[in-house]
C-alpha cells in the first residue's frame, strides 16, 4: 500500500505556513520554504483528512506541533524523521 504524508512547510518561524498532502516528500514545496514537519499515513485518503483538519488549526497550534518535533525549525527535506499517525511509542 502506498504511503502518504501531511507536511508543513514554512518561510521561517515568523513567515507563512503551508500545509500540504503528498505521496512523495520530494515534491510540492513552495519556493524558498523549508519542510519543518512531516506526518506519515498509510493511505492518501487518511492523509487528506488529516491535512484538512490541520488546515483548520490556528497558527499557534501549528507552531506548537512543529516545535514538539523540530524545536530548531531545521529543514527536514534532506531526510525527515517522519511521525506515523497512531504510532505507539517504544
Amino acid at each position: 500500500m502506498a504511503r502518504a504524508y501531511v507536511t508543513i512547510a514554512a518561510h521561517g518561524k515568523t513567515g507563512r505556513l503551508y500545509t500540504g498532502v503528498t505521496g512523495r516528500l520530494e515534491s510540492g514545496r513552495p519556493d524558498g520554504a523549508m519542510l519543518v514537519w512531516v506526518e506519515e499515513h498509510p493511505s492518501l485518503v487518511q492523509a487528506r483528512r488529516r491535512g484538512a483538519a490541520i488546515r483548520r488549526w490556528k497558527r499557534a497550534c501549528k507552531i506548537a506541533t512543529i516545535e514538539r518535533v523540530n524545536p530548531g525549525w531545521k529543514d527536514l527535506s534532506a531526510g525527515p524523521p517522519t511521525r506515523r499517525r497512531n504510532q505507539t511509542p517504544r
